[in-house]
């Protein structure tokens, strides 16, 4: 309810690998439950409760085992979160649809908006950048470094380096892009 999804998306993501261990688990409360009714324990009542034993054994560690990979991923992705707000070079991160997911405190320094503002604009109403003399810095091509001016939010420019790279996911589908850029303004100054 609080996620605001479908009843059987929640039950596909969260719950569709317990249905052996809900089945296992009714199976095994059935069989105690005419056990005690009937006042019978014998090696036959045994030997139908083992097997549904053994069946939620196995299906409550695979559970268990989904679970923790679920949380170890988030940890993964909450460290590489952690890293790129605290790298110096400004960072945006896209989703799919090339909406900005996160920003650091570099990018919201070069660009004027803040991570909040920015957050679910299109990444090019945030990162707006000009053509320099020489180059193609619009075009679109994973790990290419490119210089070009940076148009802040105030319509102030500067020259930047940037390079944009894009996240795949386990299937090496694209699931968005990470855009990295740094100001050259002194470098610029001193090579002028």
């Amino acid at each position: 309810y609080e996620r605001h999804a479908g009843i059987t998306v929640v039950w596909r993501q969260y719950f569709s690998a317990l249905w052996l261990t809900y089945f296992g688990g009714a199976a095994i409360a059935g069989v105690l439950v005419l056990m005690t009714v009937a006042r019978v324990v014998d090696v036959t009542t045994l030997s139908l409760i083992l097997p549904l034993l053994f069946i939620l054994h196995v299906t409550s560690r695979a559970a268990i085992d989904r679970v923790q990979a679920q949380v170890d991923h988030l940890t993964q992705i909450a460290s590489y979160a952690a890293a790129l707000r605290s790298t110096t070079d400004a960072v945006i991160v896209t989703d799919s649809s090339g909406r900005i997911s996160l920003m650091n405190r570099a990018a919201e320094d070069l660009t004027g908006w803040t991570e909040a503002d920015a957050a679910g604009r299109p990444v090019d109403d945030v990162f707006h950048v000009e053509a320099v003399a020489g180059g193609d810095p619009l075009r679109r091509g994973d790990g290419e470094l490119r210089e070009a001016r940076l148009v802040g939010r105030d319509r102030s420019t500067r020259p930047i380096e940037h390079m944009e790279s894009t996240i795949r996911g386990e299937l090496d589908a694209a699931i968005g892009t990470i855009k990295t850029f740094r100001d050259i303004s002194a470098r610029k100054a001193i090579d002028a």
